[in-house]
C-alpha cells in the first residue's frame, strides 16, 4: 500500500508557502514564491470564498457571480521577482487583492504581470518599474481595478483579449502608450498567430491616464523605423500613401454630385477628405508617396509621441462607473482624466494591418462619456485616423460534421457623425471573405454578400470536424479590408447572443438571414423592448419569476419577441415588467446594432395633446441631439418596482389603456413637477387611481371636447372641483363634480352637503370651516335647491360670505323664519307680504328713530346694522316683531306697525312662532382638522335680548353690562327650560328665553 505521507506534505507545504487561510480565502506572503503557491491552490478551487463583501464589490462586473477565489495580501509586499502567467482554469472569477492599508508592488523585471486566463481581477495593486509592459492582457473579461500602473518601460497596460475591464486605476509616466488596446502598430505576416487578437469591447473607466510616452518623447516619424514603433506614424503613413493613389486614379466620374451607392460618390467623399490632408501638410495633388508621408509626418507633430490611451480595436468604451456603496476603501475618480502624454492623449488608429495579407482599416466605436481629455501641450485631445471601414461583429458558425452555416454582422449607420455610414461607404461593393483553420493550416472557405442591413451568410459544405472559422470585410472597390474576427469554432445548438434561443431555433431555415418571423441569433433582444427573446418566447428569466409568483398576465402567449408593445398600448414590454436603466443599457451593449426605438403615430398623439416633446426616460439614438420622438435607441422603466401587463391593453380593466394613463411612457406614476404632491398621472395597476369611487374610466373628457366639462371629472384627483365632496359622492348626489356650486345659489356644495374643508385663500371651493356650522337645520340643506328653506331668499343670499356659518347681518338658510317673529327671511328682506315679490309699502313713509327717516334699505327698516329676518325688533320701538303681527296698521299710515317706529302698541296677540333664532352675534369658525369631516350643527348657548339692535341673540358674553351674572341665568335655563316670567309692574314689556341651539 502506498504511504499518504509524501502528498500530505507536499499540501502542507504548499499552504505554508501560500500562507493562511482565512474564510476561505488564500493569504499569499512571501513573494513571487508565495504569490504563485497561492495561485495555485486557487486554481484548484481551494480559495473559494461567498463573502458578501466580494458579490458587493465585483457584482457589477461579474452579475450574479455568488462566490470567488480569492488571494489577498493582508500586508506590505514587493514582489520582483517574475511571476508566473496569471491563469484561472476555475468557472469562478480569480481575485487577487491587496488589503486597503497594504501596498504591494510589482516590479518584475522584464516581464510585468501576463493575464491570460478569463475571470481574473486585479484589485489594489501597483505594478512599477517593469523593463517591458506593465500589464499585459491577453485573456477575455478580466479586470484591473483600483490599481496604479507607473513608470513602466513600454507600455502601462497592453490588451489584445476581449471584453476587458480597466476601472478607477492611475496609469501614469510609462515609456510608450499608457493602454494600448489591440494589434500592435508593426505589419504581420498571413497565417500569423497573433492576427486574430483584437482587444474588442474594452472599457476604461474613472481612471487617470497621464505623462505616458516619456520614451519617445522628441522623437520624429521621420526616423527610418520610426513609423514602425509609432502606432500613430504608421497611421499617418498609410492615409498619405493611400491618398496619393487615390490622387494618381482618373475614375470616370463627374464631380461634384453622385447618387447614394454608387462607386463614383465614394470616389469623391474620399477625395474630399484626402484634400483637407493635403491642404494641412501643404501638398499638390500630383504628389508622390513618399513625398507625401514626408510633408504629413512634418505636418502633424503629435504623431512623434505615443498616446495616453491608443485603440486598434473595435467596441472601445472609455466612460464612467459608479462605484458601489459597500467598496467603502474606494477612492473613485468618478470621471476619466487623460492629460499631458506625449502625443495624443486618445488616438483611435482606424487603419491596422492584419486582415488576411492585406491592408487593413480598423473599426472605431469609442464611446468617450464623461472623460476630460487635458493637456499642457499643443498636443493632446482625441484624434481619429481616416478611411473607417467596419469590422464584423459578432461571427457566428452553426453546425456540426459536414455543414457549417456561418453568418456574421457588420456595424453599419445612417447617421453622418458615425465614421462609417451609408455616405461613405458603398454597400455594394461590399463583401465577407470567411477563412477557415483546420489546424495545418488557413484556407478560403467562401464568401458572402453583405446586406443593406449589414448582415451576411456563408454555406460551408464538408467542412469537417474541428474546424474554427475567421472572416474579414473586403470593400472591393479600393481592396481595403478590416480587421480579422476572432476564431469561432462551429458547435451545435449554439446561443451566441445568450438570450436563451438556441442559434437553430431563431434562424429556422439555416439560412444565416434574419427572415419574417425568425429573431435575430447575434441579437438578445431583437425587437429592442427591454426583454430578451428567450424571455417572451420561452417564458423565462423575468417572465418566468413573474409566472412563478402567479402574475396575473392576461395572455402570456401574446409576449412577442419581434413586437416591441406586445399588447399595443404604446409601453415597450421590457419598460411594463420594470426594465431597469442599467439592464436596458446592458442590453443595448450587447446588441450588435445600436437599435433605434420607433414610436407609432397613435402613440406619439398621446404625447403631443400632453405637449411632451423629449423623453426623460431614452436611451438616447444620436447623443449629439435631444431626445425626441425620432432620437430614441431604447425606453427604460422610471420605476422598475411597479409593473403593467405587457399582454392586456389595459392592465387594470378601467377602460382606459395603460399608454393613456401613464402618458409619458415612463413606468412611472408622475406627480406635479411644481409641487410635487398633485398626481398628474392616473394608475394603470388601479381600476379607481384617486379612490373617489368612480372608475378611471368614466372619468376624464368624455365628449372629447378637450376641456372638462361641469359633469365630467379627473380621473387623478379625488375631489375635481375641491368643494369637499368627493367625485364618487357627487354623482351618486347629482351634483357636479365639477362644479363647485351645483345648484348657482352662491353656496358651495361642500357647505350644503356638511363636509368640513376649510377654504383657501383666493378659491370659491371648499366645504364647511374646522367648526362646521350654526345653521339651525343642516339636514335640510340641499346643493341642488338654490333656496333650500324656500323662503324666498337663495342659500347664498342668506349665508352671504358662503362659509356655513350665520354671523352678523346673515339669515338663516335652512330656516323659513330665522328670529321666529312669524315672518318669514324673504318678507322681511323685500318687504313683500302678498307675495308679488314687490314691497307692500312706501319707504319713504317710515320714520325709523333718529337718523333713520326714511331708512336707505327696506331690509334693514330701524338702519341698526341687522337686517329685519334677524331682528327680533325690526323698527326698533321697544315691541317684538312677533308681539306686532303680521300685517297690522293701528295707524292707518300704510306702513304694518312691525315696520313702524311710531306704533308701540305691544299688547296685539303674537303673530306666529316663538322668541329666539340664530342672531347676527354668532361667533365665527375656527382652524380646520381636515378636509372630507362631516360636520354636525354646533352646540352654542344664547341669549334673547329682546328690544332689537345689534346687541341681541348674542353669545353669553357679548352683553354682560345688562345683567348681573352669567352664572345665575345659567342656572335658572336648567332649572326652568324655557318658562316666561313677566318683568316689572305688571305691564309686559318683555318676554326673556334661554334656549338651547341644537
Amino acid at each position: 500500500m502506498k504511504r499518504p505521507f509524501p502528498s500530505i506534505f507536499v499540501f502542507v507545504f504548499a499552504l505554508l508557502a501560500a500562507g493562511r487561510v482565512f474564510a476561505s480565502e488564500c493569504m499569499a506572503t512571501g513573494g513571487a514564491g508565495g504569490l504563485n503557491a497561492a495561485l495555485a491552490l486557487a486554481n484548484g478551487n481551494g480559495c473559494v470564498t461567498d463573502a458578501v463583501r466580494y458579490r458587493n464589490r465585483y457584482g457589477e462586473f461579474f452579475p450574479g457571480t455568488a462566490s470567488f477565489n480569492v488571494v489577498k495580501f493582508a500586508s506590505s509586499d514587493d514582489i520582483s521577482a517574475a511571476v508566473h502567467a496569471i491563469e484561472n482554469s476555475s468557472e469562478m472569477p480569480l481575485v487577487i487583492i491587496a488589503d486597503p492599508a497594504a501596498v504591494v508592488r510589482f516590479s518584475a523585471g522584464s516581464g510585468g504581470i501576463d493575464i491570460k486566463g478569463k475571470r481574473i481581477i486585479l484589485d489594489h495593486v501597483t505594478v512599477e518599474g517593469t523593463a517591458g509592459d506593465g500589464i499585459r492582457i491577453s485573456g477575455e473579461r478580466n479586470l484591473v481595478i483600483r490599481s496604479r500602473i507607473v513608470s513602466n518601460g513600454a507600455n502601462g497596460v497592453r490588451v489584445t483579449g476581449r471584453d476587458n475591464r480597466i476601472v478607477d486605476t492611475e496609469i501614469a509616466s510609462n515609456g510608450v502608450n499608457g493602454v494600448s488596446v489591440g494589434g500592435d502598430s508593426a505589419g504581420q505576416s498571413c497565417g500569423s498567430a497573433t492576427q486574430n487578437v483584437s482587444g474588442r469591447g474594452t472599457v476604461i473607466s474613472n481612471s487617470h491616464i497621464h505623462d505616458n510616452g516619456s520614451r519617445l518623447s522628441g522623437t520624429s516619424c521621420s526616423d527610418a523605423d520610426e513609423w514602425e514603433r509609432i502606432p500613430s506614424c504608421w497611421s499617418l503613413k498609410m492615409e498619405a500613401e493611400q491618398c496619393a493613389e487615390l490622387f494618381a486614379r482618373e475614375p470616370d466620374c463627374e464631380e461634384p454630385f453622385v447618387p447614394m451607392g454608387d462607386p463614383c460618390g465614394y470616389f469623391w467623399r474620399s477625395v474630399g477628405r484626402c484634400r483637407d490632408l493635403w491642404s494641412k501638410a501643404g501638398l499638390n495633388e500630383d504628389a508622390s508617396s513618399s513625398d507625401a508621408v514626408a510633408a504629413v509626418f512634418d505636418a502633424y507633430p503629435y504623431a512623434h509621441g505615443a498616446a495616453g490611451v491608443f485603440i486598434d480595436a473595435y467596441g472601445v468604451k472609455i466612460t464612467s462607473w459608479e462605484p458601489p456603496a459597500e467598496a467603502v476603501d474606494a477612492a473613485p475618480l468618478f470621471k476619466n482624466l487623460i492629460a499631458n502624454n506625449s502625443g495624443r492623449d486618445v488616438f483611435v488608429n482606424t487603419m491596422a494591418p492584419v486582415a488576411i495579407c492585406k491592408e487593413a482599416e480598423e473599426p472605431f466605436d469609442v464611446n468617450l462619456l464623461q472623460t476630460a481629455l487635458v493637456t499642457g501641450t499643443p498636443v493632446g485631445g482625441l484624434f481619429v485616423s481616416r478611411f473607417p471601414l467596419p469590422s464584423i461583429v459578432q461571427l457566428s458558425a452553426d453546425g456540426a460534421g459536414a455543414d457549417v452555416t456561418v453568418t456574421g454582422n457588420v456595424m453599419i449607420s445612417s447617421e453622418t457623425w458615425f465614421p462609417w455610414n451609408l455616405s461613405t461607404i458603398n454597400m455594394n461593393a461590399l463583401r465577407a471573405d470567411l477563412y477557415a483553420d483546420s489546424g495545418s493550416g488557413m484556407f478560403f472557405a467562401g464568401q458572402g454578400e453583405v446586406d443593406s442591413g449589414g448582415r451576411f451568410s456563408v454555406r460551408v459544405t464538408n467542412a469537417g470536424a474541428g474546424i474554427t472559422f475567421v472572416a474579414a470585410l473586403v470593400d472591393t472597390e479600393h481592396g481595403n479590408t478590416s480587421p480579422v474576427t476572432g476564431s469561432r469554432q462551429a458547435t451545435p445548438g449554439g446561443d451566441d447572443d445568450e438570450d436563451g434561443i438556441l442559434n437553430e431555433k431563431e434562424d429556422a431555415n439555416h439560412n444565416g438571414r434574419v427572415d419574417a418571423g425568425e429573431t435575430d441569433p447575434i441579437d438578445p433582444d431583437t425587437d429592442a423592448d427591454g426583454l430578451l427573446d428567450g424571455e417572451e418566447s420561452l417564458h423565462t428569466g423575468r417572465v418566468g419569476i413573474l409566472l412563478s409568483q402567479n402574475y396575473p398576465f392576461a395572455d402570456v402567449t401574446k409576449l412577442d419577441p419581434l413586437n416591441p408593445d406586445s399588447d399595443g398600448d404604446c409601453l415597450p414590454d421590457g419598460l411594463e415588467l420594470g426594465a431597469s436603466e442599467a439592464e436596458v443599457k446592458a442590453l443595448v451593449a450587447r446588441k450588435p446594432q445600436k437599435p433605434r426605438y420607433t414610436i407609432s403615430l397613435r402613440c406619439q398623439a398621446i404625447l403631443t395633446d400632453h405637449t411632451i416633446t423629449e423623453m426623460a426616460n431614452a436611451l438616447i439614438y444620436d447623443a449629439t441631439l435631444p431626445a425626441t420622438f425620432d432620437n430614441i435607441a431604447m425606453l427604460f422603466d422610471a420605476d422598475p418596482a411597479t409593473t403593467t401587463d405587457p399582454t392586456s391593453v389595459d392592465t387594470d380593466s378601467d377602460g382606459v389603456r395603460d399608454g393613456n394613463e401613464d402618458f409619458n411612457f415612463n413606468g412611472k406614476r408622475d406627480t406635479d413637477g411644481a409641487s410635487g404632491s398633485e398626481w398628474v398621472e392616473s394608475d394603470p395597476t388601479l381600476s379607481d387611481a384617486d379612490g373617489d369611487g368612480i372608475i378611471d374610466g368614466e372619468e376624464g373628457d368624455k365628449d372629447g371636447d378637450g376641456i372638462l366639462g361641469p359633469d365630467e371629472s379627473d380621473a387623478h384627483m379625488a375631489d375635481t372641483d375641491g368643494d369637499g365632496v368627493s367625485d364618487g359622492q357627487e354623482k351618486r348626489l347629482g351634483t357636479y363634480p365639477n362644479a363647485c356650486d351645483s345648484d348657482e345659489d352662491g353656496l358651495s356644495d361642500g357647505v350644503e352637503a356638511g363636509v368640513i374643508k376649510p377654504s383657501q385663500a383666493g378659491n370659491s371651493c371648499h366645504g364647511l370651516e374646522a367648526a362646521g356650522t350654526n345653521y339651525r337645520n343642516p339636514h335640510l340643506m340641499d346643493p341642488l335647491n338654490p333656496d333650500s328653506d324656500s323662503d324666498g331668499l337663495m342659500d347664498g343670499v342668506e349665508d352671504a360670505n358662503g362659509n356655513g356659518w350665520i354671523e352678523a347681518a346673515e339669515s338663516d338658510p335652512s330656516v323659513l323664519d330665522t328670529d321666529r317673529d312669524g315672518l318669514e327671511d324673504g318678507v322681511e328682506a323685500r318687504g313683500d307680504f302678498d307675495g308679488d315679490r314687490i314691497p307692500d309699502f312706501d319707504l319713504r313713509l317710515i320714520t325709523g328713530g333718529p337718523k333713520c327717516h326714511p331708512p336707505p334699505d327696506i331690509a334693514d327698516i330701524d338702519c341698526d346694522g341687522v337686517p329685519n329676518a334677524i331682528d327680533v325688533d325690526s323698527d326698533d320701538d321697544g315691541c317684538p316683531d312677533v308681539k306686532e303681527g303680521g300685517w297690522q296698521d293701528q295707524n292707518v299710515n300704510t306702513v304694518p306697525d312691525v315696520y313702524d317706529n311710531e306704533a308701540k302698541d305691544c299688547t296685539q296677540g303674537e303673530g306666529g312662532g316663538s322668541f329666539g333664532g340664530i342672531g347676527g352675534g354668532g361667533t365665527s369658525p375656527s382652524e380646520s382638522p381636515g378636509e372630507g369631516d362631516t360636520a354636525a350643527t354646533t352646540p352654542l348657548w344664547l341669549f334673547d335680548r329682546s328690544g332689537g339692535g345689534a346687541c341681541q341673540l348674542v353669545k353669553e358674553t357679548g352683553c354682560d353690562k345688562y345683567y348681573t351674572t352669567t352664572i345665575l341665568l345659567l342656572c335658572v335655563c336648567l332649572l326652568i327650560g324655557f318658562r316666561r316670567f313677566s318683568v316689572g309692574g305688571g305691564h309686559e314689556r318683555s318676554h326673556q328665553r334661554l334656549f338651547f341651539l341644537s
